[in-house]
């Protein structure tokens, strides 16, 4: 955990490629079973058994990571990822099992955490905006009734945009 935390590795991030890996190595080895079933299907039933089970539990397996991949973002804490990661780590990637296993709450909420930034940053500079487009407004329907001159004008639009620069 303190590896993790100390490269800030994004978990989350993480856990998709292990689960994007897996989703791969089972689309082949479900090609690779399959084309071994259909050979021994016609000469020895009991191993064509043995590769139908096979293509099974990777159908389970295929099924589980891809479910965990969608839900992946869902999750909001320990216990709704518990099960997933069990499943995940006896079915699909057991390095995904792994993480999923021992992903803090804090890397669970972290996108949630980011979002809320931004949206409250997005606020502040679109008031931030429409304040300096209000100032200038002003301003200029101040020179337009000449109640100030062109040099004021200029020296007081500079100065409202500087203020809105510093911010």
């Amino acid at each position: 955990m303190v590896f993790v935390n100390f490269y800030n590795v994004d978990m989350k991030m993480t856990i998709r490629i292990f689960l994007i890996i897996g989703i791969c190595s089972i689309g082949v080895s479900f090609f690779i079973i399959g084309f071994f079933f259909l050979l021994f299907l016609a000469y020895a039933q009991i191993l064509a058994l043995f590769f139908l089970i096979a293509e099974v539990y990777l159908v389970a397996s295929l099924i589980i990571s891809i479910i965990t991949l969608t839900k992946l973002d869902k999750f909001k804490t320990k216990k709704e990822v518990m099960p997933y990661g069990i499943l995940c780590l006896i079915f699909c990637s057991i390095v995904a099992g792994i993480l999923l296993l021992v992903i803090s709450e804090e890397d669970l909420n972290k996108d949630d955490n980011n979002q809320n930034v931004k949206e409250e940053n997005e606020k502040l500079k679109g008031m931030s905006f429409e304040n300096l487009e209000l100032k200038l407004n002003k301003l200029e329907r101040l020179k337009r009734l000449d109640l100030i001159k062109d040099d004021e004008y200029q020296k007081l639009k500079d100065r409202i945009i500087e203020e809105y620069d510093n911010q």
